[in-house]
């Protein structure tokens, strides 16, 4: 949620960064630009100079950006993977789709990583039956499979505004709460009384290329 929120501020707060994602790196989230084929790509090296030589009144805010590597593991692409929207879409750039579920063993050894995936695909399937357009999407990275729903051009979101479209505003009414493992996640929103809790929302994120 943190790194979410530093994206929209990110976004709004230098126009040139609006291209700039949120992913699951190790154990945590970080923001990133930009997809290369290794550091040897010479667009990685310019867009990380560009990067670090942003002003900000007399600071340098990104000056130590650097380089990270991620895992997707491609594999065969399934007949309702994310990453087909590209195909269908292979000019539209950023392209969003609205992440609605995950599933992932979260460290306990409870669930294989078979699991994982066969339960997000049937959640899939489930919401396909019901005429609703999903994806589902397998991370190598970080063994968890994504559950996204709609595919956005770079109108889903306006830096500027921090607004939404009409379009993804209405995948979120639809799937007001973000579910991992199939349950709610819940988290508290009241720094003063951290037992109240509510409903972490979907969240907007670009499809994999």
């Amino acid at each position: 949620m943190r790194a979410q929120a530093s994206l929209k501020s990110i976004r709004s707060r230098w126009p040139g960064l609006e291209g700039a994602y949120v992913r699951q790196v190790g154990g945590g989230s970080a923001v990133l630009i930009g997809t290369f084929s290794g550091p040897t790509d010479p667009r990685a090296k310019q867009q990380l100079d560009h990067v670090k030589q942003i002003v900000d009144g007399r600071t340098r805010p990104f000056a130590l950006a650097m380089l990270t590597r991620f895992e997707t593991n491609p594999g065969a692409l399934g007949q309702f993977d994310l990453r087909r929207a590209r195909e269908r879409f292979p000019n539209q750039n950023p392209l969003y789709s609205v992440q609605v579920a995950v599933w992932s063993d979260l460290g306990s050894g409870e669930l294989s990583l078979a699991d994982v995936k066969q339960r997000a695909e049937s959640y899939c399937k489930q919401l396909r039956t019901r005429g609703i357009e999903a994806y589902v999407f397998h991370d190598g990275g970080t063994k968890t499979s994504s559950v996204c729903v709609g595919v956005f051009g770079k109108d889903a979101y306006d830096p500027r505004s921090t607004l939404y479209s009409a379009e993804v505003e209405a995948v979120f009414r639809r799937f007001p709460k973000h579910l991992v493992n199939g349950e709610p996640l819940m988290l508290p929103f009241d720094k003063s009384d951290p037992s109240k809790l509510r409903a972490q929302p979907p969240t907007l994120v670009e499809v994999p290329k």
